[in-house]
């Protein structure tokens, strides 16, 4: 039914002045519950209200990724790091680990820490490097770490370990190559050398082992060509000084 047939006869001033009713209005709420603003006026409100939410979240999102980027570029803190400030203490009084140095000597350096304090060329967050302590469970070494690197296109393993004792260590490379050591030295002081020559192992590969002689911390080399090996223990593996692994030089 229309409005002009309920209002009968007065329908022509009725509807005259619902209309004049609606268009005057200054009720910004419409029918439908949406709100109603002059020509313009909505439109900018809307968007400075979406600015104020919108800008906000962008800002944080933007703050997040920056965040992320570094942490993923980061290297990972050794948790056996110490928290020494050694730029507070003079070179000839810190040990290996930045400590103040005892009366008694410094400590033997111990951990991953001090794996890649001794052997400089350990770097244990590398993708290529991994942590092989599980895989011998009836291992003594506290520390054993793999790093797999390429020599002249060759595949090569090198393992990074820390002894449980030095005349245990070396009396077993004694057992494994069936051989005293051969003593090498350069000027970072001497070392023990066992290889297997030009003559592979039982499982195909070329092998050699090094360790310190009066340390325990000893890195062994397996390749598929005794140039490999012999290639990554002269251009890969780094050697601190023997009278550096102590103290701090």
């Amino acid at each position: 039914m229309s409005d002009t047939e309920v209002d009968g006869t007065a329908g022509d001033e009725a509807v005259e002045e619902r209309d004049e009713d609606v268009t005057t209005s200054e009720d910004p709420t419409r029918d439908d519950g949406a709100t109603f603003f002059p020509t313009g006026e909505g439109h900018e409100g809307e968007r400075a209200r979406t600015l104020l939410v919108v800008l906000p979240l962008v800002l944080g999102l933007l703050l997040v990724a920056a965040i992320g980027a570094r942490m993923l570029v980061a290297e990972i803190p050794d948790p056996a790091t110490p928290t020494t400030d050694a730029a507070a203490i003079p070179a000839d009084s810190r040990c290996w680990d930045g400590s103040t140095k005892p009366a008694d000597g410094c400590p033997v350096p111990d951990g991953r820490a001090g794996l890649r304090w001794v052997f400089p060329s350990f770097r244990p967050n590398d993708l290529g490097c991994r942590n092989v302590l599980p895989h011998f469970p009836k291992s003594t070494r506290p520390q054993m770490y793999e790093c797999q690197v390429t020599v002249t296109g060759e595949p090569v393993a090198v393992l990074y370990s820390q002894l449980t004792q030095t005349n245990r260590g070396r009396a077993s490379f004694e057992k494994q190559y069936g051989a005293e050591p051969e003593a090498v030295g350069d000027d970072l002081g001497r070392r023990l050398l066992w290889t297997e020559g030009d003559d592979p192992g039982t499982d195909g590969d070329y092998d050699l082992a090094v360790m310190y002689p009066a340390l325990p911390f000893a890195v062994e080399i397996s390749a598929a060509s005794p140039e490999a090996r012999d290639d990554a223990l002269e251009k890969v593996v780094k050697f601190r000084a023997n009278d550096d692994v102590m103290d701090h030089p």
